[in-house]
Formats: structure tokens, C-alpha cells, sequence
């Protein structure tokens, strides 16, 4: 019986463990942007800082894939809100990138989250 308790044990703390959600870069609110990402703008006085979380399913996790979609959408969507703006950015550098994810083994739920300070081109 100790045994069967242990085991139940350890399988509850995996799952709990698979929850835990990649780190949050921003409290802004998110506004959605597609079926798998959101995203929150936050102006600066020479630019604007960009968080975006991407989310899919996984039923075998691959952090590479999930990670390229996410810088990915990270640069679009810079590129996206300049062009909106009237005003050109500064190419986002992926080392300038944040970048942050987890798989949750329960759901299969595979999370990111990226971050990057877009500059207007000229600024200082």
C-alpha cells in the first residue's frame, strides 16, 4: 500500500510539474492575434516593447520548432505594428530576443513566450 502511495504520488507531482508555464515578460494586457498567439505592445519613447506568447499542440514536444514559430511571430507582428504606426523599425536582432518556453506533458500543450524592444529607425 506505502508503495502504491508513492507511485501516485510521483505521478502527481510529474503532471503538476508539466504545468508550470513559461515565464510571463510582461503584465500588459494580451490582445490575440491567431489561434496559437497573443500579444502586448508597450510604447517606449523610441520604440515600443513587444511580448508575444505562442501556444500549440504537441503530442511529442520539440522546443526547436515551437521556438522558431514564436521568434517568428515575435518579428512579424514588430513589423506588422510599425508599418500600422507609419513609422520603420530596426531590424529585431534574434540575439535581442527573450525567449522562454515549456511542454505541459498533461495537455500536450507546448508554451512560449518572447520579448524584444523594437527601435524607430534614426532613433537613439
Amino acid at each position: 500500500m506505502l508503495a502504491f502511495r508513492i507511485v501516485i504520488t510521483a505521478v502527481l507531482a510529474c503532471l503538476l510539474a508539466g504545468c508550470t508555464p513559461p515565464r510571463r515578460y510582461t503584465s500588459a494586457p494580451m490582445t490575440t492575434y491567431d489561434r496559437h498567439t497573443q500579444y502586448a505592445v508597450e510604447d517606449r519613447k523610441n520604440g515600443f516593447v513587444l511580448t508575444v506568447s505562442y501556444s500549440r499542440f504537441q503530442l511529442l514536444p520539440e522546443a526547436g520548432p515551437v521556438a522558431a514559430a514564436c521568434k517568428r511571430a515575435l518579428t512579424a507582428l514588430g513589423q506588422a505594428i510599425a508599418e500600422q504606426r507609419g513609422r520603420p523599425i530596426e531590424p529585431i536582432e534574434e540575439r535581442d530576443i527573450r525567449l522562454s518556453f515549456d511542454h505541459n506533458a498533461y495537455t500536450g500543450m507546448t508554451f512560449c513566450s518572447a520579448q524584444a524592444r523594437a527601435k524607430w529607425k534614426g532613433s537613439k
